[in-house]
């Protein structure tokens, strides 16, 4: 091959280069909106926990169903057990990060379960199908719990995002604040009238709320690669969140607490796993003891139904009070203002009054989102996530 000919492949190898390079600056750049809404439909498609989770009902039917076939050929039976064993053991003792902690505990469930089967087995020559017949009903069950968690707590996440963002408006509010403060102090240093360490004061003020800032951006961070796991994105997958929904203000009023506390007990994945327990027990005694418990549980997803009932007018409260205060700082502010056009009022003091109602637009946007994130609570409370 000539030099020419060598150039040109050069060039060309370069200029593809170039072109793929700037095609994957443009993927990685590729911002992906998350709406609140769309949690809730992703998470039972895409979260890869939850589809570990469901594959194993199937598996575990499979092995069930094997072992009732085989009645009679007790290897096939124990085979069937045997890899029952396997798999939850493989889950157990994985390393760190391949399933999730619900999946673990799960997982140490069944061997125990399994072991009892085993043990019921040995002694009455068959395998305890009440046993596995409950296993396979409770997952079930915890399928449904465990999406409902995930969306609760990806939901919880998105809310969490606006809180640290919301500090971080009012940390920057009040930069304006400390910024002047550090002009008055150069400025009275340089006249005679104040110290040099009054000056690192103010400085020394600013890092720490630079620093605090800095520090929540790293908790958003954070926050953001959880939420991609739950919804299932890559972590590669630059994102930013819709704007969260406004509360609904008149569900307070429209709440009915005895029918609501009925709802919940009814939808309690906990308390539909004990039932599924209490159906396959053939056990006097742990049917009684059984029964207690679940009505137990009742009190106490009552009493939590109640408290978070509080919480939501509690929340109210606040929100119609940081208004109120809202009405007051804005009459105040446009008085400021004029005084402020007038020469009657100092550019030290002025900021001072315009970052206090800021702060007080900002408390009214907390109250709000609160009240938010209270119903929300409630709702899935009474949906059966207690």
């Amino acid at each position: 091959m000539n030099k020419r000919g060598f150039h040109a492949i050069i060039a060309l190898v370069l200029a593809l280069s170039f072109v793929l390079l700037i095609y994957g600056s443009a993927l990685a750049k590729d911002t992906a909106q998350l709406d609140y809404a769309e949690i809730a439909t992703r998470v039972p498609k895409e979260n890869k926990n939850l589809d570990i989770l469901q594959r194993n009902l199937p598996l575990l039917q499979k092995n069930r169903d094997d072992m009732s076939k085989s009645r009679v050929t007790t290897n096939t039976s124990d085979k069937a057990m045997n890899s029952l064993y396997e798999h939850y053991y493989q889950i157990l003792h994985a390393p760190e990060g391949v399933y999730s902690n619900e999946e673990k505990t799960y997982a140490q469930f069944m061997l125990q379960s399994l072991s009892m089967s085993a043990l019921a087995a040995s002694s009455q020559g068959s395998v305890n199908f009440n046993s596995i017949d409950m296993q396979i009903e409770q997952i079930r069950i915890q399928i449904l719990q465990t999406e409902a968690q995930l969306i609760n707590s990806g939901q919880q996440l998105f809310y969490n995002y606006y809180k640290l963002q919301d500090n971080i408006k009012k940390m920057q509010s009040s930069r304006v604040l400390l910024e002047e403060n550090l002009k008055l102090a150069k400025t009275q240093l340089a006249a005679g009238l104040g110290t040099a360490l009054a000056v690192q004061q103010a400085e020394l003020s600013i890092f720490e709320l630079d620093t605090g800032i800095k520090q929540l951006e790293s908790q958003i961070s954070q926050l953001l690669s959880q939420l991609k796991l739950i919804v299932g994105w890559p972590q590669i997958q630059i994102i930013k969140l819709g704007s969260l929904p406004k509360p609904n203000r008149e569900f307070f009023g429209k709440i009915d607490l005895a029918s609501d506390m009925e709802s919940a007990c009814t939808n309690s994945y906990t308390i539909k796993s004990k039932q599924a327990e209490y159906k396959y027990t053939e056990d006097k005694d742990r049917k009684n003891l059984l029964n207690l418990t679940i009505e137990a549980q009742k009190e106490q997803i009552s009493l939590a139904i109640s408290t978070q009932y509080l919480k939501i007018e509690d929340a109210n409260s606040t929100l119609l009070l940081e208004e109120q205060r809202l009405a007051v700082a804005e009459e105040k502010i446009k008085q400021n203002r004029l005084q402020h056009q007038l020469g009657l009022l100092s550019e030290l003091a002025w900021q001072a009054e315009e970052n206090n109602y800021n702060t007080q637009q900002e408390a009214v946007k907390t109250a709000m989102d609160s009240l938010f994130w209270e119903i929300e609570n409630y709702k899935a409370m009474v949906a059966g996530l207690n």
